[in-house]
């Protein structure tokens, strides 16, 4: 687990001129109580995914993806009868807490309900270099069971209170 003093060597910084930091009461709303700053985001793009197995006898595989982070939760949208389906969609993700993981599951929209395709879980602690990442990530079912692909561009901007005190 990552916290303000393990980090010290993170290399980048939210620029100053983002925000006036000369006024102290502003200052002090800006930062939150783990030295993150309120800047502090988690940028991903659900690209495609590939190869989908669904389970489904009935109809084709209607996949959308579920993106959960730190207690929020959105939503590609439906994409119909495909296994191999582009999405391009961008979410933004606050972070709160230099902890946690961001989490992907893949489902089926089928006329009965929802059933879930595949899982996948990126730790935050994988992130904090704070590069760009794209590229395939496997998916999971809950048995462990390789059950497709998703192409993801997944990059975490991490603000420490550290860089803007003198």
């Amino acid at each position: 687990m990552y916290d303000i003093h393990s980090i010290a060597n993170v290399e980048k910084k939210v620029p100053l001129e983002w925000i006036d930091v000369s006024n102290k009461k502003m200052k002090d709303e800006f930062f939150l109580e783990n030295g993150l700053t309120d800047q502090s985001k988690l940028y991903v793009t659900v690209i495609e995914a590939k190869d989908l197995i669904s389970d489904s006898l009935i109809s084709d595989c209607n996949p959308s993806v579920t993106l959960s982070f730190q207690n929020d939760v959105q939503e590609t949208k439906v994409k119909q009868s495909n296994t191999n389906p582009e999405w391009y969609e961008s979410f933004k993700f606050a972070i709160t807490e230099p902890s946690g993981a961001l989490k992907l599951e893949v489902f089926d929209n089928a006329l009965m309900g929802k059933k879930s395709i595949g899982l996948l879980s990126v730790d935050l602690t994988d992130l904090m270099d704070q590069k760009k990442r794209i590229q395939w990530y496997d998916l999971y079912n809950s048995s462990h069971v390789n059950c497709g692909k998703i192409y993801l561009k997944i990059q975490a901007i991490i603000s420490f209170k550290q860089y803007y005190e003198a």
